[in-house]
């Protein structure tokens, strides 16, 4: 009797504990494992034609956290890990942790870049290292004593948008050098045209443009002009109109680019063209 296997690629599967490193300070031991909580929050598309019935779902919102224990609680600037907004005193050879009243303290100001990096991989290779650009512990937690299980300090991260990047960022699974490299529309170039009229304010968007070259061609000269907009890759993209006089301008706008033509005082002929250069963003 045939039977069929999966394909199993057993490199992928991981094995590992975590280095944690908060504000570029290892935070040492952790017990009770590292856990990555990633979530999308989704509001119901409704009408009520279809009564409760959901349509679709959009995102409303994010959700990311990082828990773990520190081991190490006798070193009290671990302390100040999980409560920002304490004090660490140091006086001689002593250290204390002193809480006071922080009334109205906002957690997006302590916030720091939080580093997973597996052990089973050597420091030089972060291709599984979670980095997370504006961590934040909640500064709630318990502290257990007892006789039979180590103590741990317990400490749970929010995780806030980074929105001195844009589009603004939560984390990067993987080595954060890589970066995002933006889709680009390059200046439009003009044909051999009789028209000396120009194209300007060319924009690409992220997951729609691709790498490819648009031409936009004069297809028709009737009370101004008609352009037929085409991708090399993408196909047709459209057709738009421009008046005739000196000056007019018209928008074009579909997914892959966007623009702005305007009218020069030679019209356009038949066949005048332009075409930009578009290259996709590095991410999907």
């Amino acid at each position: 009797m045939p039977v069929s296997t999966a394909n199993v690629n057993p490199q992928a599967i991981v094995l590992t504990p975590m280095r944690v490193t908060y504000k570029g300070v290892d935070l040492g031991g952790t017990t009770d494992h590292v856990k990555v909580n990633i979530k999308y929050e989704l509001a119901d598309i409704m009408v009520d034609q279809y009564g409760k019935t959901s349509l679709n779902k959009k995102v409303s919102g994010h959700a990311f956290k990082v828990d773990f224990v520190l081991a190490e609680v006798a070193d009290k600037s671990k302390w100040k890990v999980a409560f920002p907004f304490s004090h660490l005193i140091t006086s001689g050879p002593n250290t204390a942790e002193y809480f006071d009243i922080q009334i109205g303290n906002d957690l997006l100001s302590q916030a720091g870049v939080l580093t997973l990096h597996p052990l089973s991989q050597v420091d030089a290779d972060l291709s599984q290292d979670y980095t997370f650009w504006k961590a934040a512990s909640i500064s709630a937690s318990e502290v257990n004593y007892g006789p039979d299980k180590q103590v741990g300090l317990k400490v749970e991260m929010v995780i806030f948008p980074d929105t001195s990047a844009s589009p603004a960022k939560f984390m990067t699974y993987g080595d954060p050098g890589i970066g995002i490299v933006n889709a680009i529309a390059a200046a439009a170039v003009a044909g051999a045209n009789t028209g000396n009229g120009t194209i300007g304010t060319e924009v690409a968007y992220n997951g729609y443009t691709r790498t490819e070259t648009i031409t936009v061609k004069c297809v028709g000269a009737s009370s101004g002009n008609d352009f037929y907009v085409s991708g090399s890759s993408s196909g047709p993209l459209g057709e738009f109109h421009i008046a005739s006089a000196a000056a007019s301008t018209a928008n074009f706008v579909c997914p892959q680019v966007s623009f702005t033509m305007t009218q020069g005082s030679t019209q356009f002929a038949y066949n005048d063209s332009f075409t930009i250069a578009t290259t996709s963003a590095n991410y999907a």
